[in-house]
């Protein structure tokens, strides 16, 4: 299997924007991507590191890989959760995950499933959802019959968090999940991701059709919801649905939706400023790090196959560059620390994810100010992909190949 991982993610890095004679490189450019060994084939839908060297990834069939050590090895923890049914687009998988310190963490997904661990996934507790009636959760018109499906999950302490999902689903618990408190709304439709950067500080993004709202905010820990972001993207908004959402603090934050679009705000979303648009991707994931390091993560279509999309930023947005990896899809994405993200999907083959899926993200140590990398161009570190040496810089990429026994993974 891990040939066949060598053969299909051969990396095809491509620049998003070529800077003028002279000029100095967005910090961006010299990002590189670094494809890790999973000991699992399937598919990964979320990923989070509460520090640089404890991170945990979720996915299909209840699977849950951790790693204590930067992401340098991983291994298979047991969720509890039934794996026999067959995974289809997120049904009977583990889709969310939310930890807060090495320890504390909290995993949800599709059907039913809310999870907890205080003591780093050695052990997975499970908890029961409060039940569906006929004004809260999913609707097939009568109320009944009905599973939670939950997409996404943040907490902002041990105790303190947000589960959102399809029906326009919001539950909140302050309580460590001993209780759940229905905020949501059927006519948000399918909400994807949650963002909280404090507890107060709220949003989730979803589907715009056929509900009326893709972005809702709050500003008092959930006590009241309501619609965001419409005025100032205009038409944009009418063809698109937000599949992610990543606010570092109360006023910064980015959403990204279908058809390569992403958005910013610096005022709180009073005003919001597009920053990507009009190109093939679909995003699913965007994390941002401060106000200038980011990424945004998903998939395109090319003439020769899907391809994983990876875009960065070294200055708040203001420039993007895109790295596509070849037979590839990617669900989420992170930072675990000042200048490493990570990202989460899976292979892909005939259009099927077939293999787990995790990237590491490196951006310069130095950020120089301007948007740019520190003092102009210079030659980033190499990084592996598969069976190569990679080197990503403005120009173009710079193939290398590994000697036999070099011992590099």
């Amino acid at each position: 299997m891990r040939t066949r991982l060598v053969t299909s993610l051969a990396l095809a890095l491509s620049v998003g924007a070529t800077a003028p004679a002279g000029a100095q490189a967005p910090e961006a450019a010299f990002t590189t991507v670094e494809v890790l060994p999973v000991p699992t084939a399937t598919t990964l839908y979320g990923v989070s590191f509460p520090d640089p060297q404890h991170g945990y990834a979720v996915g299909a069939f209840g699977v849950i890989v951790a790693t204590t050590d930067g992401g340098k090895t991983w291994v298979e923890q047991k969720s509890g959760v039934d794996p026999r049914t067959a995974d289809v687009e997120g049904v009977n998988a583990v889709t969310g995950v939310s930890f807060t310190d090495s320890l504390h963490g909290w995993a949800v997904g599709n059907p039913n499933v809310i999870l907890s661990t205080s003591d780093g996934g050695a052990t997975w507790v499970k908890h029961d959802p409060p039940p569906i009636n006929e004004k809260q959760g999913p609707d097939n018109g009568d109320g009944r019959g009905l599973k939670w499906a939950f997409s996404d999950v943040d907490f902002t302490d041990a105790r303190t968090g947000y589960l959102v999902g399809a029906g326009g689903t919001i539950l909140a618990t302050s309580d460590a999940g001993a209780t759940w408190v229905w905020q949501g709304d059927r006519r948000f439709g399918g909400l994807k991701q949650v963002s909280f950067p404090d507890p107060q500080h709220g949003r989730a993004v979803g589907e715009g059709r056929p509900a009326s709202f893709v972005m809702i905010a709050t500003s008092d820990g959930g006590a009241t919801w309501t619609p965001d972001g419409g005025a100032d993207m205009g038409a944009q908004i009418a063809r698109t649905n937000f599949q992610a959402v990543s606010f570092t603090d109360p006023l910064r934050g980015h959403v990204a939706s279908d058809a390569g679009r992403i958005f910013a705000t610096s005022d709180g979303g009073k005003h919001w400023a597009v920053q990507r648009k009009d190109t093939t991707e679909t995003f699913y994931g965007i994390a941002f790090r401060d106000a200038r390091r980011g990424a945004a993560v998903g998939y395109t279509d090319f003439s020769d196959g899907r391809k994983a999309a990876v875009v960065t930023t070294g200055d708040g947005g203001e420039t993007w560059v895109a790295r596509p990896v070849s037979g590839a899809i990617l669900r989420d994405v992170t930072f675990a620390g000042p200048t490493t993200a990570y990202a989460v999907g899976c292979e892909v083959f005939s259009d099927t994810c077939q293999k787990s899926l995790i990237v590491r993200i490196t951006f310069p140590a130095a950020a120089g100010g301007g948007g740019g990398g520190g003092g102009g161009f210079t030659v980033p570190p190499p990084v592996l992909i598969g069976g190569a040496v990679l080197v990503a810089a403005l120009a173009g990429v710079l193939v290398l190949r590994r000697r036999p026994g070099s011992g590099r993974h």
